[in-house]
């Protein structure tokens, strides 16, 4: 799968399940698939195969969610900012890969859109 292909399925979420004015997706099922059904870490939760997770930037909180693949493989959803974040690497194997992600996001790419 291509970056720009991930970043489709994102938009689908983003846009309650619509894609060029055709309901792709039933807005229901983009509501209980995204609704944090485990909580644990305070700020962190999980869905139906989507992470949930807040980042402080600045005194602001943004909730995001967002799913990944093995490796590295990340698509976010910031519906606040009406904004998705689609990186993909081959980070397969190495203890870092996750930490490195969440830090990306919140040292970089945050940070340069809000400010």
């Amino acid at each position: 799968m291509k970056t720009r292909d991930l970043a489709k399925f994102g938009f689908l979420y983003l846009n309650g399940g619509i894609w060029n004015d055709i309901e792709v997706i039933f807005p229901d099922w983009i509501s209980e698939s995204l609704s944090k059904h485990v909580a644990f870490n305070g700020n962190q939760g999980y869905g139906y195969q989507w992470w949930h997770r807040q980042f402080n930037i600045g005194g602001s909180v943004f909730e995001t969610v967002y799913a990944l693949g093995y490796g590295g493989q990340y698509m976010f959803v910031i519906e606040e900012l009406d904004m998705i974040v689609v990186y993909l690497s081959g980070n397969y194997e190495r203890s870092f890969a996750y930490s490195q992600a969440l830090e990306i996001m919140n040292n970089y790419i945050l940070p340069s859109v809000i400010e």
